[in-house]
């Protein structure tokens, strides 16, 4: 169903990005405030309100997802509004809060780096033979890379149980589509 509205953009973004993360969690992803008061400014959408959703599996991890995203319009399409992300964070962390994973992107953000990049957690990394700076300070960049990219990597590389006996072909066809 083509998005004649910035609300079904914001809608079909929502559920796209639902149908990935209910692969591998149970909770609720809510856009933060008013998703179509303004077409110009991006919008948050976050798993469980910024709080990181258990992820099953013999690991014992959790997961925070937040995005930022816009709302675009193409006159000319026959869908007229599309919502695209536009600055992400994944967090993987273990049972105790400490981060393992952290893909980040935030082209406009404060900080120095603005490109996509992947974080090393300091459970993973130690010390390093860099001097005082450890690996997990560091930012290793990585490309843009979808939500659908890291569920996967949960799933296949983390242990993590699926919660959806489809979820090969959901974040395949996700990833296709260009989450």
């Amino acid at each position: 169903m083509p998005d004649r509205t910035p609300r079904e953009a914001v809608e079909t973004y929502r559920q796209h990005l639902w149908d990935v993360l209910s692969c591998v969690v149970q909770g609720r992803l809510t856009v933060v405030g008013n998703p179509v008061l303004s077409t110009d400014e991006p919008h948050a959408i976050v798993l469980n309100g910024g709080n990181p959703a258990p992820l099953r599996g013999p690991l014992k991890l959790n997961f925070t997802v937040a995005q930022q995203y816009r709302l675009t319009q193409d006159v000319a399409g026959p869908a007229p509004w599309r919502a695209i992300t536009s600055a992400y964070l994944y967090l993987l962390q273990d049972a105790q809060g400490a981060e393992l994973f952290s893909f980040h992107w935030n082209p406009s953000g404060a900080g120095a780096v603005h490109r996509p990049h992947l974080h090393l957690g300091q459970a993973l990394a130690g010390p390093s033979t860099l001097g005082e700076r450890f690996l997990s300070k560091l930012h290793v960049p990585s490309g843009y890379v979808s939500l659908a990219a890291v569920v996967r990597f949960a799933i296949e590389e983390l242990a993590v149980s699926p919660l959806r006996p489809d979820w090969r072909n959901l974040l395949s066809a996700r990833d296709q589509a260009g989450d």
